[in-house]
């Protein structure tokens, strides 16, 4: 087979017209298309809401001779979210953007620093339980490291988190 470079021209033709025809639509208007509604936002989950409630206490100092429970959420922001002193009937939680105190109203389980494992509060509009793990309590100096718990809050509307948190019984 030999080449004949002459037998491209055809080709070679039509892509140069293709190339410089002009749009059959140029010059006449285009219909413009009105405009998307804006998405409309999607309200936040109800957990969402009650995880907001939620600030950071700030550092809690404990007198000589006095423990108390500390914990943290479990959280990438890691704060303090809940401070008690043992043998206090209540406890401290930042919510709705001031520190609180929280009234107990249920105490139960065998006391480890005078704290209890299974308490109850109540705070404005919320129920929050305290759940510690006391099979997972390590002892350490002048306390105990709470590996496993959780604070749960109920809202009046029938909405529930559970925060999962860990820390310390520490004693002075």
């Amino acid at each position: 087979m030999v080449f004949k470079p002459w037998a491209l021209v055809p080709v070679i033709m039509f892509c140069l017209m293709a190339c410089t025809a002009q749009d059959p639509t140029a010059g006449q208007r285009q219909p413009v298309s009105a405009p998307k509604p804006p998405i409309a936002q999607t309200p936040a989950a109800p957990d969402d809401v009650l995880l907001s409630r939620i600030g950071g206490l700030d550092r809690q100092a404990l007198e000589d001779g006095e423990c108390g429970l500390f914990l943290w959420a479990a959280l990438p922001e890691r704060q303090l979210v809940f401070f008690q002193r043992a043998r206090d009937v209540g406890a401290q939680m930042h919510l709705d953007n001031s520190v609180q105190t929280l009234i107990r109203t249920r105490a139960e389980g065998d006391q480890i620093y005078s704290i209890f494992p299974d308490q109850s509060f109540r705070a404005g509009d919320l129920t929050i339980t305290l759940s510690l793990a006391t099979e997972g309590l390590q002892p350490v100096t002048k306390g105990s490291m709470v590996r496993q718990a959780s604070l749960r809050l109920d809202d009046p509307d029938g909405w529930t988190i559970v925060l999962p948190v860990a820390g310390l019984v520490a004693c002075q």
